[in-house]
């Protein structure tokens, strides 16, 4: 049973999931984590600009993958980004998903700063991403 499932606050991690956005929002909040939501992000640079925005990145955000890591390794408190509708930049352009994944798992990794985690919210029919679990 995934900590989700349990209702356990997540370690940093990147993880799949089938439960509603507002459900896992609702859960992670209750366990004093900062939680962003974003929607869709079909092309690399609205996702990075979707990504930006629910995090609120500051306005000099480069808006390229060195810029992601720097802004999100100054997060300073615990930190769940839900995603929904990522699914169309995982189809249409796999290679700026898999290294927007890389980036996002790579910060979800990092030991000794504030947790991490994003979780990809999926629907019955929505296609496997490679790297999450």
């Amino acid at each position: 049973m995934s900590p989700l499932q349990a209702g356990r606050p997540l370690t940093g991690a990147v993880r799949l999931s089938v439960r509603p956005v507002e459900e896992l929002a609702r859960t992670l909040d209750r366990a004093g984590w900062r939680v962003a939501v974003v929607s869709g992000g079909p092309s690399k640079r609205e996702a990075l600009d979707a990504v930006a925005a629910a995090l609120a990145f500051p306005a000099h955000f480069g808006h390229n993958l060195d810029a992601l890591w720097d802004c999100l390794t100054d997060l300073e408190r615990p930190t769940a980004l839900l995603w929904a509708g990522w699914e169309p930049l995982a189809v249409r352009e796999p290679d700026a998903w898999a290294a927007l994944l890389g980036v996002l798992r790579a910060r979800a990794e990092v030991a000794g700063e504030p947790p991490f985690s994003v979780v990809f919210c999926v629907a019955g029919d929505a296609p496997a991403v490679a790297g999450a679990r």
